[in-house]
C-alpha cells in the first residue's frame, strides 16, 4: 500500500528489495542445508549417555552456524552487493549525465 506522499518509484524499490532478501536467503537456505544434511547423514557414531547429548548438541550448534552463515552470506553476496553496485552506478551516471 502506497503512503502519501510517496513515489512509485520507491515503492517499487522496496518491493524489489524485499523481493531480493526473500530470494537470496531462500537460496542461502538451500546452500547451507546441503552440506548440513550431507554431515548428519555420513555420521555413524552413536553415543548414549549425558557426554553423547552434549556432543550432539554442539554438532547441532554448529550446522545451525553453518546454516545461518550461508544465509547471511548468499543475501550479502548474491543480493545486497549487487543492489548497492547498481544503485551506485545509476547515481554515478546521473551525476555525468547532469540528470542529479
Amino acid at each position: 500500500m502506497k503512503m502519501q506522499g510517496e513515489s512509485d518509484r520507491s515503492v517499487m524499490d522496496r518491493a524489489q528489495f524485499r523481493q531480493t532478501i526473500i530470494c537470496t536467503a531462500a537460496v542461502g537456505a538451500v546452500l547451507g542445508l546441503v552440506p548440513a544434511l550431507g554431515s548428519i547423514a555420513t555420521r555413524s557414531e552413536r553415543v548414549a549417555g549425558p557426554e553423547g547429548f552434549l556432543d550432539w548438541l554442539l554438532y547441532a550448534m554448529n550446522l545451525a552456524g553453518v546454516l545461518v552463515g550461508s544465509v547471511i552470506f548468499c543475501v550479502l553476496v548474491f543480493g545486497m552487493l549487487p543492489m548497492l553496485l547498481q544503485a551506485g552506478f545509476v547515481k554515478l551516471a546521473r551525476l555525468w549525465t547532469g540528470r542529479a
